[in-house]
């Protein structure tokens, strides 16, 4: 999964084209069964070349733990912001020293290439 996210980061980085804008809405906040954090992100693509990402960590209690945003430029679409959100999530939580959880955002896309244990071409 690791070599899937490095590669894709690399090809994102090749493509510096504009396309329209798409709000993507996130779905409520579920409790927790067993994880100790939950890493909730979302992104926001703009045309303007402007593009954010949100990023939440709560325990599992629900209880707010930290939040950090990301001003990310040459995304090329939608998918792609998620994509790069998906990444800064799992980075800030490793980085915030949370070793242990579960990483959730709404791009059934995202979620479904990198459970896919094959390596992807697209």
């Amino acid at each position: 999964m690791k070599r899937f996210i490095e590669n894709y980061l690399l090809e994102l980085e090749g493509i510096k084209r504009r396309l329209p804008v798409r709000r993507i809405e996130t779905e409520r906040w579920r409790l927790l069964e067993t994880m100790h954090v939950k890493i909730n992100f979302d992104a926001a693509y703009l045309q303007q070349n402007k593009k954010s990402c949100s990023i939440v960590i709560r325990n599992e209690e629900g209880q707010f733990l930290k939040a950090k945003v990301h001003q990310n430029k040459y995304i090329p679409n939608t998918f792609a912001a998620e994509a790069v959100a998906c990444v800064q999530a799992a980075q800030f939580g490793v980085e915030s020293g949370y070793l242990k959880g579960e990483i959730e955002g709404d791009a059934l896309s995202v979620i479904r290439k990198l459970q896919n244990e094959s390596d992807d071409k697209s």
